[in-house]
């Protein structure tokens, strides 16, 4: 009771503060307002993930119909779902709900979206609160209202778990590494481009035993899908190998620049060289980190994070609409980190730039490129 009597009482001392946390909370309160309202939108991929969790949960492997969609696309099927099993772990458990309470699927599906979403926002005030108000209320309207979301209102994709479970795994490096690392297991395990972020774990946790926390998660998650050989294959194949069945999706950058330059016979072959770019937008980002590391002393965990993402998304062959969210958090606190304390005016240019970088890619974007070997069409 004295601690909770203490606790009222500093607020009741420090006016400033609460009027600090009621804004913040308006802020929660009106971007969960505005997500709930499109909390009936199913999206492209909710088919799919039903036909997956409707085979979990009679116990046929969903894995089988995704290896199938990707590897006879003459069929037209649309892709079944193609990543580790956590969130489909997640789905199943929620529609227990739907059949039982006719709960609308759609709402539920969304409610962990929205929770690791208001976390990325908690998480900005943990890292920013007591260093300025000001850089947090930026930061929080640039992550609640980024250019996905203002500029389409949508709210069906599944981004903000793995970005909340990328972004409190870097909170937790070099502070408790046990935590980092289960924390950045279980983000790849929603979705596995936290990969290229690996070699800043390994560079800044010095005990290289840890990697067997990320092994056991691993295990863990995969034990319904050893109940036999087929069911293994099957599995690898439809939560990690089928990617490579893809080819050049959505608007890569370099093949953005590609369709500007072709006039002048410039282009970056993403096409002809699909896997060189997958594997240097896979490792580039490492090779750097490891430079900057061990030969520039640079140990800012969130700038190495932060250029990581840009290798990646300089080169890879396939960029969606909301990858380029992926970074958001993580680069706010690696410029606010960097340059606050000396120059707020540069955290603000930076932070915005990205923020309209991000705006104006999407904002002329349309489904992809046409393909003519490499020459491109929008």
């Amino acid at each position: 009771m004295e601690k909770i009597y203490g606790f009222f009482l500093y607020f009741k001392n420090n006016k400033e503060r609460v009027v600090k946390v009621l804004v913040l909370l308006a802020i929660f309160l009106l971007s969960t307002y505005l997500r709930y309202r499109v909390f009936d939108e199913a999206g492209g991929d909710f088919e799919s993930y039903r036909k997956a969790v409707e085979d979990f949960i009679s116990g046929v492997n969903p894995y089988k119909w995704t290896v199938m969609t990707y590897e006879k696309p003459e069929k037209g099927l649309e892709h079944g779902y193609a990543y580790l099993p956590s969130l489909l772990y997640i789905q199943s458990l929620l529609y227990f709900f739907y059949d039982n309470f006719h709960i609308p699927l759609q709402r539920l599906w969304k409610l962990p979206i929205l929770a690791t979403d208001l976390g990325v926002g908690l998480l900005l005030c943990v890292l920013m609160f007591k260093k300025s108000f000001t850089a947090l209320l930026f930061s929080l309207i640039m992550w609640f209202f980024n250019p996905h979301f203002l500029l389409y209102g949508s709210y069906t994709n599944t981004e903000p778990i793995t970005i909340f479970f990328v972004f409190l795994s870097l909170y937790f490096l070099g502070i408790k590494n046990k935590l980092s690392v289960f924390l950045y297991s279980l983000a790849i395990s929603f979705k596995t481009y936290p990969i290229i972020l690996l070699p800043i774990f390994f560079a800044i946790i010095k005990r290289k035993k840890l990697i067997i926390i990320g092994l056991l998660l691993f295990l863990i998650i995969s034990i319904p899908f050893f109940k036999s050989t087929e069911d293994l294959v099957y599995y690898i194949k439809g939560s990690l190998l089928v990617h490579g069945e893809r080819g050049v999706q959505g608007k890569p950058i370099l093949s953005y620049i590609s369709y500007y330059l072709q006039g002048y016979n410039i282009s970056f072959l993403q096409y002809s060289l699909f896997k060189f770019y997958v594997y240097s937008a896979l490792f580039s980002g490492g090779l750097l980190t490891i430079f900057l590391f061990y030969k520039k002393k640079v140990e800012d965990k969130y700038l190495l994070s932060s250029l990581s993402f840009f290798c990646f998304y300089i080169l890879t062959p396939v960029l969606n609409r909301t990858h380029l969210m992926w970074v958001m958090p993580v680069y706010i606190i690696a410029v606010f980190n960097r340059y606050f304390g000396k120059s707020p005016f540069k955290f603000y240019v930076l932070a915005l730039a990205y923020y309209l970088f991000y705006l104006l890619y999407l904002m002329q974007w349309s489904d992809g490129f046409d393909v003519y070997g490499d020459y491109l069409m929008l």
